[in-house]
């Protein structure tokens, strides 16, 4: 369960969630299974925060700094991910469900069981990215530019070349 503390600091809002978390630079919010659906949190700092089985559904989360996130389980289906980075995070079964992830930082991530149904992926980096496999991929979007291995690339133009037409 979060923390009820993190969680009453990130409903006060985007400056006061990041003056803390400048201040307090040695804190790991605890936001595991937090209701925050609908939350405007463009450019938030969420580095290496629990946000396991978190409800973000709907949410404004451009520029979001996820760096070494666990994002189990989490809800951020018609979310704006835009710009976003979650270098090092852990995404696995994460519902990605129709989110703007344009231009978002997947490096390194976990991304196991994560459903990227109807999501925009374009200039996304998916480089060094585990357990992503192609039938995960099918029904985005969108993937124009997007940086993904090139054997993972390979077979998602052979299964759904219709994702690379203009």
């Amino acid at each position: 369960m979060a923390n009820s503390e993190h969680v009453k600091k990130i409903k006060e809002g985007l400056e006061s969630w990041n003056s803390w978390r400048e201040s307090d630079t040695k804190a790991d919010p605890d936001l595991g299974w937090a209701s925050l659906n609908g939350s405007e949190l463009e450019t938030v700092n969420l580095e290496n925060a629990n946000l396991k089985l978190a409800f973000l559904k709907d949410s404004r989360l451009k520029n979001a700094n996820f760096q070494g996130a666990s994002l189990y389980g989490t809800n951020l289906q018609n979310s704006d991910l835009e710009s976003a980075n979650m270098e090092n995070a852990n995404l696995e079964g994460a519902h990605l469900i129709n989110a703007n992830l344009t231009n978002a930082n997947l490096k390194n991530t976990n991304l196991k069981l994560a459903n990227f149904d109807k999501a925009n992926l374009d200039g996304a980096n998916f480089s060094n990215a585990r357990k992503l496999r192609v039938h995960q991929l099918l029904r985005v979007k969108s993937i124009k530019n997007t940086k993904l291995d090139p054997s993972l690339l390979d077979e998602l133009k052979t299964s759904a070349p219709h994702l690379f037409e203009d």
